[in-house]
This record gives structure tokens, C-alpha cells and sequence, in this order.
């Protein structure tokens, strides 16, 4: 039975797209479906020959926008590089190429918050796993089902970043400037999520430091962005370091 749903490419693509729409967040969703219906509506009237239009005045938020486009940018990273590394690796038991292209968007999906794995963790490569605690830290949008640092908190900082490295004395993305107080508690969320992380691994490296820190911080990653993956040391974990793990959580 483990075969057959390891190899159902088409309820991977349904459960991906599934995860994509959770992660997205309910605000940011409903946001897209009425800019889609509304389109969809004008296009039709159109062919019908209907005067009556649906007019809308930005429909698609700022903050929708940002989340949309930097949700974008992770699955098509996390995407390309899961692909290039994991050739020799956990794809080679995927003959197809629509197999392997597959397993690489499912494997870029479900570090952002789901925990669904489709091949086994431990045959990952160093470069991939070293992603993947990247894609589960930024984890999904705000108002989602999934947990991490949050897209816009990510892009607003990388913006801003941007705005520095630039010379400009204000941060703007779509004709719109970003307020100094979003700014703020971006850097602020990062620096507590990476002190969160940095406790955790010191406290569980305490007791089970023989796991090496590769396997640990997968953990406290892991961990803090709710995601539920494991290179599988998890049940090996001294009592004291699963309290950890909860209390990351």
C-alpha cells in the first residue's frame, strides 16, 4: 500500500495544491477567488454581449500580493533546487520525468507547512536539507493553517534590505510604501524566531548531542514551524529534549 500511494503522482498534485491553498491563508484566498470570479465574470458578459461589468477598485491587497509573489518565488526555488540535487539521490527511485518533476514540486510544498513526505527524509542531500530549513523557516502566510516566520515577514525584510543596499530612504513595493512599524516588527519576528531556534538546539544538543547538529536544528526547525518533518530521531529523543521540541512548538 506504501508504494502504491508513493508512486499516485496525481493525489500528490492534489494534495500539494491543497497545502499551497492552506498556507496561502484564508484573507489571502478568498482574496484571489474574487478576483478571479469578478474576471471571470466580465469575460463572460463580454462574449455574451452583456453591458453589465464588475468593477473593483484593488482587488488583490498589498499585503495578498506580497504573500502571493513571494509564495511564488519559494516553490519555484525550492522546486529547481530539489530537482538538481536530489537527481542521484531520493529521485532515483522515480524513473519518470513526470515522476521526478512531481516528487520535486511535492518536495518544495510540504517544508513550508504541511510535514507530508513522499520519499524518505534520510536520503536527502546535505545541500537539500540545508534548504529545507530555510523553506521551513519562512513557512506559510499570515491568517494560514501553517506556521514559520510568515511570507510578508520575509519579503518585507528582504525589501527593506533591498531599500538599504539601494540608498532609498523609504521601502515601497507596488506603489506602496511600507510603514516603519511593519519594518520593525518584521526584524523583530526574525531575531526572536532565530533565538527561539538557537535555545532549542543548544537544550536538545544537551542531552542528545550524539544526533549531530544537522539532525538537531532539522528538529527545532521543524519544530517551530509546526511542519512535522523529522530526519528520523525524533523517537530516539531523550524525554527532556521532546519537552523541548513541545515547548518550541
Amino acid at each position: 500500500h506504501e508504494s502504491i500511494i508513493r508512486f499516485n503522482y496525481p493525489v500528490h498534485l492534489i494534495i500539494a495544491v491543497l497545502i499551497i491553498l492552506g498556507g496561502m491563508g484564508f484573507s489571502i484566498t478568498f482574496n484571489v477567488y474574487s478576483f478571479i470570479r469578478t474576471k471571470a465574470t466580465n469575460i463572460l458578459n463580454k462574449l455574451l454581449k452583456n453591458p453589465t461589468q464588475e468593477y473593483y477598485t484593488r482587488l488583490i491587497q498589498v499585503n495578498s500580493k506580497i504573500a502571493l509573489a513571494t509564495t511564488f518565488i519559494l516553490l519555484i526555488f525550492g522546486f529547481i533546487t530539489y530537482l538538481i540535487f536530489e537527481q542521484n539521490a531520493s529521485l532515483a527511485e522515480h524513473p519518470t520525468l513526470f515522476g521526478k518533476l512531481v516528487t520535486s514540486f511535492f518536495g518544495s510544498v510540504t517544508p513550508r507547512t504541511a510535514g507530508f513526505n513522499t520519499v524518505d527524509l534520510t536520503q536527502l542531500t546535505l545541500p537539500t536539507v540545508m534548504i529545507y530549513l530555510f523553506l521551513m523557516w519562512i513557512g506559510a502566510s499570515p491568517s494560514s493553517t501553517g506556521g514559520g516566520i510568515k511570507t510578508t515577514t520575509a519579503a518585507v525584510a528582504f525589501l527593506n534590505l533591498r531599500s538599504i543596499i539601494y540608498g532609498k530612504n523609504k521601502t515601497d513595493v507596488y506603489r506602496t510604501q511600507i510603514a516603519e512599524q511593519s519594518i520593525n516588527k518584521a526584524f523583530a519576528v526574525i531575531l526572536i524566531s532565530l533565538l527561539i531556534i538557537g535555545l532549542a538546539v543548544l537544550l536538545i544538543a544537551v542531552k542528545d548531542g550524539e544526533h549531530g547538529l544537522l539532525k538537531i536544528a532539522f528538529e527545532a526547525f521543524s519544530a517551530f514551524s509546526t511542519v512535522g518533518l523529522t530526519l528520523g530521531i525524533t523517537s530516539e529523543l531523550s524525554d527532556t529534549s521532546k519537552i523541548v521540541l513541545l515547548f518550541t512548538m
